[in-house]
């Protein structure tokens, strides 16, 4: 299924190339841009990160998200050309 993202109708999430997941633990998402995470994805990081993601609590200002995982620019070139 194809995604746009939230703040650019004209161009699609990386949700929508099965290059970004979403994790959520708990009763209550955690809103993007809010400095929170649930246990659950705080252990997750650094097994994700040893693959190649980048994970979105990471990111900075309105841009944080902590339930997200993405996987890197190079991650992905890494296995397209090998």
């Amino acid at each position: 299924m194809f995604r746009h993202k939230r703040n650019n109708r004209n161009s699609f999430s990386n949700h929508s190339w099965g290059t970004a997941i979403d994790l959520f633990f708990g009763t209550d998402v955690v809103p993007q841009g809010v400095r929170k995470t649930d246990r659950g994805c705080l252990l997750l990081v650094p097994f994700l990160n040893a693959k190649g993601y980048h994970w979105g609590g990471g990111f900075t200002g309105s841009s944080v998200d902590s339930m997200h995982f993405e996987l890197s620019k190079e991650t992905i070139e890494r296995e397209i050309h090998s």
